[in-house]
């Protein structure tokens, strides 16, 4: 399918694009299964890899896992869509990262959310909180292997504000920094340095250069 659609990507879509697949019980035994394709928003998104993307916390909290375990990868998000909204009807550029009903940094709408320390501490939320992403996987991993102290933990805003970096991860995204959090900007500057070493290392793993390839559509 992929192949004989080639044409059309390569025309009409730019040649990349990310492909989803959904799977529901369906009816009497047999599941109901949807592939779509996207393009990648390449050209939208180009800036943010040199300016950081704007983050703002909306007052809607991320639900609980009392309510709907976060680690089932579920396409139920109206939760983080009014999150979402919320930070939209203020900033139409910002992009939301909620607090779980403990006040604890939690995740935007479909993304993880990191920060570094001043003393160089990657953290990110417990995975009891949010979903366990391939990306946040990866970019964990990565840490590892660079040497860098990982902390899956609770963490507040307090501490974001602290902040020497942040950055955001998703499959399409890889790592993409985070320049301000309610309008407060972060000292490390655009991308930070380990932010800087987590995206080569994403990068080699993916075997492309995964931050130019948005860069080159500036």
């Amino acid at each position: 399918c992929v192949e004989k659609n080639r044409q059309i990507r390569e025309e009409k879509w730019g040649g990349d694009h990310w492909v989803s697949i959904r799977v529901s019980p369906g009816v009497g035994g047999v599941p109901t299964v949807v592939v779509e394709a996207q393009p990648i928003p390449w050209a939208a998104r180009a800036p943010l890899y040199r300016d950081g993307v704007r983050v703002s916390i909306p007052s809607i909290r991320r639900t609980p896992p009392e309510c709907l375990p976060p680690r089932a990868k579920l396409h139920q998000y109206m939760n983080q869509i009014l999150g979402d909204m919320e930070v939209k009807g203020n900033d139409p550029e910002a992009w939301s990262v909620m607090l779980d009903t403990r006040g604890y940094v939690a995740e935007g709408k479909s993304y993880n959310f990191f920060i570094v320390t001043e003393e160089g501490v990657l953290k990110t939320a417990r995975p009891q909180y949010v979903l366990e992403g391939v990306a946040r996987s990866t970019v964990l991993e990565c840490a590892g292997e660079l040497g860098i102290e990982a902390q899956e933990c609770d963490f507040d805003v307090y501490d974001v504000y602290n902040a020497a970096e942040a950055f955001v991860s998703a499959t399409s995204l890889c790592v993409l920094p985070v320049c301000s959090v309610n309008g407060r900007r972060l000292s490390a500057g655009v991308p930070g340095p380990i932010s800087k070493r987590l995206q080569v290392a994403y990068s080699g793993r993916a075997g492309v250069d995964l931050v130019e390839q948005y860069l080159q559509h500036l």
